[in-house]
């Protein structure tokens, strides 16, 4: 896949956070259809293992949070 882009429905809120190994943030979206590319600053990050965060609030106040890792190939 070119972006990582997680399938998100029926949330009222959502927000999906990208870190690399050391903890430094590299993406942030609150837009379920906008992912990571796999750049930060505008230069491809190096083939490695990234860690992504995602919280999803829905109306009934119901808020889950799922964390992961992104393999990064080129």
């Amino acid at each position: 896949n070119e972006v990582f882009l997680p399938l998100v429905e029926k949330a009222a809120r959502f927000q999906m956070l990208v870190f690399n190994r050391w903890g430094e943030l590299l993406f942030e979206t609150v837009n379920p259809d906008v992912g990571w590319d796999g750049y930060y600053q505008g230069r491809l990050c190096a083939q490695d293992v990234y860690i992504y965060r995602i919280t999803l609030e829905f109306e009934n106040g119901r808020t889950i949070t799922r964390t992961g890792d992104i393999n990064l190939l080129r």
